[in-house]
């Protein structure tokens, strides 16, 4: 009698998961996720040289493609609200532009071009319905710049910048957990400098990413 029991405790508690388990992966926004997005990312420089004391500043800039991946995990809380915890990872390298200056007394063609994104986000949102969500996104963001000056003044160097971003977004169920994604970021980089010479130039990078892709939850 016992055993009949057991056997049926075992059998009703699988019958229960088993029954659970569509209801869980009908939430679309919720567990494991990838995605991927196209764009592009409008990088802008504000540059300073000092050299002999003397300090003068250009600005430059370019558009460049953009490419991202992504994963983590998004957890459901109540009354539709969301939460995820991700990383992500450019795709190639992006353009800053350059100019062609006579900079505190040094002429030459001053560049920066990015070789390496990636950062962690955490991410709020809200389902709007039960196959729309709209969130928002606190980064860290990291870069690696590779600094150049060509022309009668030449130098070069390599640079880390991090900081804190935000961005906007919305995903959009289009088949069972597969959704359709367009996202906004902005990212205000802290000054990295190197030395040509008797100079020092200083880089601070401010970058917008505009994404449109696919994901999925698992």
């Amino acid at each position: 009698m016992k055993a009949f029991h057991l056997i049926s405790s075992v059998a009703l508690s699988t019958t229960l998961a088993i029954a659970a388990a569509p209801t869980m992966a009908a939430d679309p926004f919720s567990g494991f996720y990838v995605s991927g997005g196209l764009g592009q990312k409008s990088s802008n420089i504000e540059q300073t040289v000092t050299n002999a004391g003397t300090s003068a500043s250009v600005k430059f800039g370019d558009t460049s493609f953009a490419g991202q991946f992504s994963g983590g995990y998004n957890f459901a809380l109540d009354g539709g609200f969301r939460v995820g915890v991700g990383a992500f990872v450019d795709i190639g390298e992006g353009k800053s532009g350059g100019a062609t200056a006579t900079i505190a007394g040094l002429t030459a063609t001053y560049a920066l071009k990015e070789t390496r994104h990636y950062g962690i986000s955490i991410e709020p949102g809200y389902a709007f319905t039960k196959d729309t969500v709209g969130y928002a996104k606190l980064m860290y963001n990291w870069i690696k710049g590779e600094v150049t000056l060509s022309g009668a003044t030449t130098g070069s160097g390599t640079n880390n910048f991090g900081a804190f971003g935000y961005g906007l977004g919305v995903k959009s169920v289009i088949a069972n957990n597969v959704y359709a994604l367009g996202e906004w970021q902005q990212t205000q980089y802290n000054t990295a400098s190197f030395a040509s010479g008797a100079a020092t130039v200083s880089y601070k990078p401010n970058q917008s990413i505009g994404l449109v892709g696919l994901g999925m939850n698992f």
